[in-house]
């Protein structure tokens, strides 16, 4: 039966590799290519270091950050892999053993698997320093590997049931978006940590990872090179009873999953309500306008593709203004002030694709006449609404946290909403010239389409240097104040930003509304996904 669970993950990564799109096909290749490249490299460097002093350290942090990765990005991914959810095999006549087994060994059939029998074995032959420690390297670099993916297993089968839910999904994005923004300044900790403590930084974290069940098989081969015998021998014990533990384990969560199956969703009643957001209804007026305003808000609030596009932007816009600040040190200050300014233009190039994130449903907007207009109105302020309230607090919060003048405060809230107002008007446009097909229920929120290729890319660069070039008045005038020490400039690019902001927001939902009486069919055709 084992075979049968290797063939199916071979059948899997092979049509990764080969089916869906050139793009995607080019993406795939690539990106499994890299993985392999880095872990040869990985591997070439462990190698070339054995023999020297800190080693040792430097393997066993190694292990626990490849820990990490088996802990969580399996988490991450659960909905986006079938093959890692024991549910999707209930129906098959296999005893809990038997699937515990197959999946075991089908997940040694990836990139992830393959990258770590690469690097784990290089830190196995690493850390030794005699033909019997090389031996026993190999058997801990085995248990190491074994342990990780039981361990991951494990995991995802255990909170499988959470995982499925909507919650689950949204706690999954979270964590994944949250990460993805933790990247830089996980970075500059480590650089700063390394470059106070040195090579002691790495000592200290190599011998806390020791002490962990995943660095356990590694340090015994260490405590063997130095005579301990009996210590290494503890280590491989504790590692092996430990993998057999998380087996047991693993086959119990195996068991309850099948014989209680959690549901996908809530079969509970939501009742009618209002189809806008509470807070939002006040801000709303009647009409077609207020109408398709309170959809687009209830999408992004219930659209997992929605939300992870928006807390991404939020995230990477607050990254991309103050990082570099804090890279250098200097201008901090300065920076906080104006840290909304980053998802003000984040968040409306968002909506460069808003009419494909609706799918086959826009052939309603083409068909109803004389509805351009308030589509169009409805949808800018829909995001105003949700962009608003963030970049205000932003800009209140990161003032307050460093002590800004309060001109820089009212000089960045002036330009953030100058900036929401041009990025609206510009994506208001692109979303009717060049819109794109994305998956209409995707299990992965991070999913999207293959978009409209090099005219795409272009059209949506195009509008964020345009965006850029509408906003140069404003930003001009902050430059002024600050660059020149005028108070009276903020003040006034504080005044003349929202202004500027709703002009030319208006003239780009006119101009959108334009296109989209004459390209109805055409744009209908561009955001229907192939097959249907």
């Amino acid at each position: 039966m084992a075979r049968h669970f290797i063939r199916l993950r071979l059948r899997v990564f092979v049509n990764g590799l080969t089916r869906g799109s050139g793009a995607q096909r080019a993406l795939s290749i690539v990106g499994l290519g890299f993985g392999l490249v880095l872990g040869v490299v990985a591997a070439m460097l462990l190698v070339a270091a054995r023999g020297s002093t800190n080693v040792g350290s430097a393997a066993l942090l190694f292990v626990g950050l490849s820990a990490l990765g088996w802990l969580i990005f399996p988490v991450l991914l659960f909905s986006s892999d079938n093959t890692v959810d024991p549910l999707r095999f209930s129906l098959l006549p296999l005893r809990p053993g038997e699937l515990v087994l197959g999946q075991l060994l089908a997940g040694m059939v990836s990139g992830a698997s393959l990258f770590a029998v690469l690097t784990l074995g290089a830190a196995g032959y690493a850390v030794s320093g005699s033909p019997a420690t090389a031996l026993l390297g190999v058997v801990a670099a085995v248990l190491t590997l074994l342990l990780l993916m039981v361990s991951s297993r494990a995991l995802t089968t255990t909170i499988g049931g959470a995982l499925r839910s909507r919650r689950g999904r949204d706690v999954a994005l979270l964590t994944a978006a949250l990460l993805a923004a933790s990247v830089y300044p996980i970075q500059l900790a480590v650089q700063s940590f390394v470059a106070e403590t040195g090579i002691e930084g790495v000592t200290t974290l190599g011998r806390i990872v020791a002490w962990t069940p995943f660095g356990w098989p590694l340090a015994a081969v260490l405590d063997a090179g130095e005579g301990r015998w009996a210590t290494a021998g503890l280590r491989l014990a504790g590692a092996v009873l430990l993998i057999v533990v998380v087996l047991a384990a693993w086959s119990r969560a195996v068991v309850r999953t099948l014989e209680s199956p959690a549901l996908s969703g809530s079969t509970a009643s939501t009742g009618a309500g209002d189809l806008a957001p509470r807070w939002a209804r006040r801000f709303l007026p009647t009409g077609r306008t207020g109408a398709v305003a309170a959809k687009e808000l209830r999408y992004w609030w219930r659209d997992p593709r929605r939300r992870a596009a928006a807390l991404t932007a939020l995230l990477i816009g607050v990254g991309c203004t103050i990082a570099p600040a804090i890279s250098s040190g200097e201008g901090i200050g300065r920076r906080l002030a104006f840290a909304g300014i980053g998802p003000a233009v984040f968040a409306t190039m968002n909506s460069a694709n808003q009419f494909g994130l609706d799918g086959t449903a826009v052939w309603i907007d083409v068909a109803v006449p004389n509805a351009a207009g308030h589509q169009v109105r409805g949808r800018q302020l829909a995001v105003t609404l949700l962009v608003v309230p963030i970049v205000v607090i932003i800009t209140i919060v990161g003032s307050l946290v460093v002590g800004a003048p309060v001109r820089y405060a009212v000089g960045a809230l002036g330009l953030c909403l100058a900036a929401l107002g041009c990025g609206l008007a510009i994506t208001s446009v692109i979303a009717v010239l060049a819109p794109y097909a994305v998956p209409e229920n995707p299990s992965n929120p991070f999913a999207s389409g293959t978009g409209g290729g090099f005219t795409t890319f272009v059209y949506q660069l195009g509008g964020l240097l345009s965006q850029l070039v509408l906003l140069a008045p404003i930003a001009a005038l902050v430059i002024w104040g600050i660059v020149g020490d005028v108070p009276g400039a903020l003040w006034l690019a504080f005044l003349l930003g929202p202004i500027w902001g709703f002009a030319a927001a208006r003239l780009g939902a006119a101009l959108g509304a334009r296109m989209l009486e004459r390209r109805g069919p055409e744009l209908l055709a561009a955001v229907t996904p192939r097959g249907v």
